[in-house]
């Protein structure tokens, strides 16, 4: 008699298998008496939720652009991705275009984009990540080495630099060139009331303004009980109607940079926390500098 070998599990019985997983998961997350798990177990949940969350966020997203990937947007009531995915996350649409261009950018990019499915990085630190390797393919293992044990802030700035040195000393001239002519501070009345404000400054530019803020900021809240960002809003007005606070800005250049003219290798040549600059923007700096 001719014993046929089990078939490997198809997409479709593998994702009715997912389903009843998740909707038995669904109850535990639920009902689970929090007060009394103990300390150790609930260290252990909390990390292990946390990989499985980020997991969980890179299939939806693909699984979002799997229901229209033929055009068809039956599945979605007709939305388009991008306002689907928002609908399901309970998230603004902007931010989740940004998720689905970023899955989209990920095909290219395999090791950042396992590492994404995975639960290995965040898709935020993969949004950090995916420029610099796009500009230094090389760097993929060092950056994903790093999202482990830096803060975002922190491997917002390597990624920065790694990208800054990939691209050189003239690519960098021009993107500051093209920010300055693309610079804007719009204002408009939202339905809501009240006044919003949105605005696009040069590096430089832009950490004067963040300097002045933090430190008219600082002065309010040794008076203040209310939450830093209303108190950041008082300090905007105050700096706007007059109130002028003298400030500092930063730029961290290595010697070797600002005498060659560009940066090479690990060099860095930036305003810490906010973003690379050009050489020629450092030097430019010296006169007013200490």
């Amino acid at each position: 008699m001719a014993v046929t070998a089990p078939s490997a599990p198809t997409g479709l019985s593998r994702a009715l298998a997912l389903r009843q997983g998740v909707e038995a998961l669904d109850g535990q997350i639920v009902d689970l008496p929090i007060a009394e798990v103990p300390a150790p177990m609930a260290a252990h949940l909390a990390e292990l939720l946390a990989r499985h969350e980020r997991k969980v966020a890179a299939l939806r997203t693909a699984l979002v652009r799997r229901e229209t990937a033929d055009g068809h947007h039956e599945a979605t009531g007709g939305r388009d991705p991008a306002s689907h995915l928002a609908q399901l996350t309970g998230t603004s649409r902007g931010k989740a275009r940004a998720d689905l261009q970023l899955a989209e950018r990920l095909d290219g990019l395999f090791e950042l984009g396992a590492a994404v499915r995975t639960g290995e990085i965040s898709t935020d630190q993969a949004q950090v990540i995916a420029p610099a390797v796009e500009a230094d393919p090389a760097s993929t293992d060092d950056l994903l080495a790093a999202a482990k044990t830096e803060s975002l802030s922190q491997l917002r700035q390597r990624a920065a630099r790694t990208r800054r040195a990939a691209q050189g000393e003239d690519e960098q001239e021009e993107r500051e060139r093209r920010v300055h002519e693309r610079r804007y501070c719009r204002t408009w009345t939202p339905e809501s009331g009240g006044v919003r404000l949105e605005a696009w400054l040069t590096t430089v530019e832009g950490a004067k303004v963040v300097a002045a803020l933090d430190k008219k900021t600082g002065e309010l809240l040794r008076t203040s009980t209310e939450e830093p960002e209303q108190v950041r809003a008082d300090a905007l007005v105050d700096l706007m109607t007059g109130g002028r606070v003298a400030t500092e800005v930063a730029v961290r250049v290595d010697a070797a940079a600002l005498v060659r003219g560009a940066v090479e290798g690990s060099e860095a040549c930036e305003v810490p926390g906010v973003g690379p600059i050009s050489v020629k923007v450092a030097r430019a700096l010296l006169g007013d500098a200490f």
